[in-house]
């Protein structure tokens, strides 16, 4: 696998954030150059990078390791999410047409069965999906790119989530209130239910 210092910071982020590396880890320079057919150059560059977004940190005279990620840097990164979905909602609300809410509602009712069956994984691929589908919807392109700047952090968000079956079915619920005021075209309903989303999401502790 030959790749980039970009293509390499890019796969580690996406290992880090899904949990196939975990907190401790180290990140040798060599082993990384190695495994990745790259320059020690690039594997340094990449790390670096990771640093300043502290998902790596650096142990003077013992190398990289991956970090803790603090539960302060996701709650600012949701933050961030809920308010540009609310963004994005809003539009859907207004230029969403009949076959769009169609498409919503055939992947709502895959998430319904997936988590009311304890398919846990295969429920949040498809809650991805939903949303997907609804940036797709509102066309507002710059406001998608942000958002998909975080999509690592908010799936890593996702996986410290309701944790039983019974917050996962509460989650879904709140998932089903959303769908029903985006149908009914209600802003201040919707608003509301993405609020309530919040507290699946970053559950207070």
């Amino acid at each position: 696998m030959r790749m980039d210092a970009q293509a390499l910071y890019d796969e580690l982020k996406k290992r880090i954030l899904n949990g196939n590396l975990s907190a401790g880890d180290r990140l040798g320079e060599i082993a990384l150059a190695t495994q990745y057919s790259v320059s020690r150059l690039y594997v340094k560059s990449a790390l670096q990078k990771l640093r300043e977004e502290r998902l790596v940190e650096h142990i003077r005279n013992r190398g990289y390791f991956v970090a803790d990620i603090p539960d302060s840097l996701l709650e600012e990164i949701d933050d961030i999410r809920q308010a540009l979905e609310g963004v994005i909602i809003k539009r859907v609300i207004r230029v969403g047409t009949e076959e769009d809410l169609h498409r919503l509602s055939k992947i709502l009712d895959r998430i319904d069965v997936f988590i009311r069956n304890g398919m846990i994984s295969d429920g949040l691929d498809e809650v991805d999906k939903f949303y997907q589908t609804m940036y797709r919807i509102s066309q507002y392109d710059r406001v998608v790119a942000i958002l998909q700047t975080y999509s690592g952090y908010i799936a890593a968000i996702r996986k410290r989530s309701a944790a039983t079956q019974e917050e996962h079915l509460l989650s879904l619920e709140s998932t089903h209130a959303l769908f029903d005021a985006i149908a009914e075209r209600d802003e201040k309903k919707a608003m509301y239910y993405l609020e309530e989303r919040q507290k699946f999401l970053m559950p207070p502790v």
